[in-house]
This record gives C-alpha cells, sequence and structure tokens, in this order.
C-alpha cells in the first residue's frame, strides 16, 4: 500500500544503507590493511573480488527481483551485506577476507538494484520526481560512515566494533520500515502486456558508458583516496577517513539539487 510519507521513509533508509555499508569498508580500509597485514596487492585483489561479486550479483539481480520482489531481496541482502561487513571487521586471515569482500561486493549489487526498483516504484506511485532525492540519501550514508570511521580511528576502536555500532541500528531501522516499500506487482504486470524484446536504445548504451565513468572516479576516490594518504601521504587514519566522506558531502548537495532541476529543464536538456 502507498503512503507518500512511510513509502518515501523505507526506501530513503535502503537507499541510505548501501551507501553506509560502502562508507564504512573505504573509510577503514587503512586498518583492515593494518589488523590483517595485507600488501598492497592484496588490498587489490580483495577490491576486485569486491567488484567482481558486484557484476555477478548485478547479472543475477532481474531474475531475483522479478521471483522474490525487490522489497525481499532488500530485506534479505541489507542481512546479509552487515554479515559480510563484519566478516571484513573482524577477519584473521586473508582467505577470510576475501571471502567477507566477496559476500559484500555481492550483496551491496543486490542492494542496488532493489533500491533502484523502489525508487522507481515509488516516482511513479507519487507522479514526482524522486530518483535524485533517494540517491542523495545513499550519499548521506557515504558521509556518516567516513565521520563514524574518522571517530573510531582517533580513539583506536577496531574497524569491526565500528561497523558494528555504526551499522546495527540502521539495519533493524531499514527492516522495520520494510513494510511500507511498494510492491512489485504493478510494473509486472505492465511489463507483461508486451512480450516483445527490444534492443537497447543508443542513448541508455551512452548513459551506462557515463555511469562507468562516474563509478570509476568515485571509486578511485573511495578505495584508494584513504590508502594514499596514509602510505604516501603520512596521514593518521582518521583523516584519511574523511575523504570519501568529502567527496560524498558535494554528491549529496548535488543530487538533492538533482530532482528540482529535472522538473525546471527536463531530464534531456539536464544530460545536455
Amino acid at each position: 500500500m502507498f503512503h507518500p510519507l512511510r513509502s518515501k521513509a523505507a526506501c530513503a533508509v535502503f537507499f541510505f544503507l548501501p551507501g553506509l555499508y560502502y562508507g564504512l569498508i573505504v573509510s577503514r580500509l587503512p586498518a583492515i590493511k593494518m589488523h590483517v597485514g595485507l600488501s598492497d596487492s592484496q588490498i587489490g585483489l580483495c577490491l576486485f573480488i569486491f567488484g567482481c561479486f558486484g557484476l555477478l550479483g548485478l547479472l543475477f539481480s532481474p531474475k531475483l527481483i522479478s521471483r522474490f520482489s525487490s522489497r525481499m531481496v532488500l530485506c534479505v541482502n541489507a542481512v546479509l551485506c552487515f554479515l559480510g561487513l563484519l566478516g571484513i571487521g573482524f577477519a584473521q586471515t586473508v582467505p577470510q577476507i576475501f571471502v567477507a569482500f566477496g559476500i559484500c561486493g555481492f550483496s551491496v549489487s543486490l542492494l542496488d538494484g532493489a533500491m533502484n526498483t523502489q525508487g522507481v516504484l515509488y516516482e511513479k506511485a507519487s507522479k514526482r520526481p524522486t530518483l535524485n532525492l533517494f540517491h542523495a540519501f545513499y550519499s548521506l550514508g557515504a558521509v556518516f560512515a567516513s565521520a563514524a570511521g574518522s571517530v573510531c580511528a582517533a580513539l583506536a576502536i577496531g574497524s569491526g566494533i565500528n561497523f558494528l555500532v555504526a551499522s546495527a541500528a540502521f539495519v533493524v531501522l531499514s527492516l522495520s520500515l520494510s513494510g511500507y516499500l511498494l510492491s512489485d506487482r504493478t510494473a509486472s504486470t505492465s511489463a507483461s502486456t508486451d512480450s516483445k524484446k527490444h534492443r537497447l536504445p543508443a542513448v541508455v548504451m551512452i548513459c551506462a558508458v557515463c555511469s562507468l565513468l562516474a563509478y570509476a572516479s568515485e571509486g578511485t576516490v573511495g578505495e584508494w583516496g584513504g590508502l594514499y594518504l596514509t602510505g604516501d601521504k603520512g596521514a593518521d587514519q582518521s583523516v584519511a577517513a574523511l575523504v570519501y566522506g568529502l567527496f560524498s558531502i558535494v554528491t549529496f548537495f548535488a543530487r538533492l539539487a538533482g530532482d528540482p532541476l529535472r522538473t525546471k529543464f527536463g531530464e534531456n536538456n539536464l544530460m545536455l
């Protein structure tokens, strides 16, 4: 059932959650590297595993969402990614951390697919542009994670405890609001009326390339920015943890402006 405020709050929290998870990981990468005794190449392999399993999750997400609903995919993977996050934070060996990064990459990508499905459903139900607002909550999750990581690093609190304290309450909150998420039934019904397969329009491929470039720059800042500061610039971990947060503050405000600009100028003009 569509409830304008509660459904929006539920969707916003589920957008906040993967931003929080990712922000926690990248803000404490120097601490994780030191705790487990990883080399730069092993850190690179962790991130490679994260990306590969993320790609695998995106490939599976349409079928899983279609079969189990975006609401179920969100709830299951909110918990699964939380467990993977704790696995990264409390890992003692290299194989353990490889497995944990794989779990997180897979579940975060499923969260990403399902949360955007909910965002589109809410936009259609409310008949107002809201996707940029929801993505602003993703950035807000990263900002919160970065701040929490900086404080915990300054207090010499380990990454595992940091991850547990910073994310547990939001996992509980997201699950408690999941009943207000929208049903996929309307979208699947309308989609079933047109069973013909169509090729992806060229504009979609162009948008995909633009997204690839944008995420590459974001990943460079988030995943290597803190390690660069601690390893090459001699910065404290508390300072390095703020790198991705500062990046996300800018994206947060840019995304807040996105929906008003869409309303005023339209999507095509805004892209140009």
